[in-house]
């Protein structure tokens, strides 16, 4: 985190290097198919948003997958109909991936993708904002090293 005291151009160089990250992840993410899992948390994310049921998928925390789910059903995204479905709805695994990749198709396929990558993205671009604010954060006991410096002191014995 930058001191409040920090002069202009370290507080628009922070600001800076957090966008140039943001459109990093943005171009690349344009560039990448789906990783073998992101099919199977999307479905559940739809399952757990459109259905309120958290069967699927339980391995993981739904947050970031309800959160691509709602991006993507703010646009008409919903679970395809079919037995596929319904298994997955009765807590099958097997047919994550393949719900989730028939979601992904309906429609145009790489723009699904990026509404999807959406909100991970804008959590990144934030954990990235606050990480410094983390680091700061951590109490450090200065002490007496002699001739020898160690870095994490209070005393800027600067090593």
């Amino acid at each position: 985190m930058i001191p409040r005291s920090a002069p202009r151009w370290a507080w628009f160089a922070a600001g800076a290097l957090v966008l140039v990250f943001f459109l990093q992840v943005l171009l690349v993410s344009r560039l990448k198919s789906p990783a073998w899992d992101e099919p199977g948390h999307l479905a559940a994310g739809v399952a757990y948003l459109q259905a309120g049921n958290f069967l699927v998928n339980p391995q993981h925390p739904p947050l970031l997958k309800e959160l691509s789910a709602l991006s993507l059903m703010l646009t008409g995204a919903r679970l395809p109909e079919g037995p596929p479905t319904r298994e997955l709805l009765k807590g099958n695994p097997d047919y994550q991936w393949m719900v989730g990749s028939k979601i992904l198709v309906t429609g145009d396929f790489e723009r699904n993708l990026l509404r999807a990558r959406l909100p991970l993205m804008l959590v990144a671009t934030a954990i990235n904002r606050h990480s410094g604010s983390a680091g700061r954060a951590v109490p450090v006991r200065a002490e007496s090293h002699g001739d020898r410096a160690c870095g994490f002191c209070d005393d800027g014995c600067g090593m």
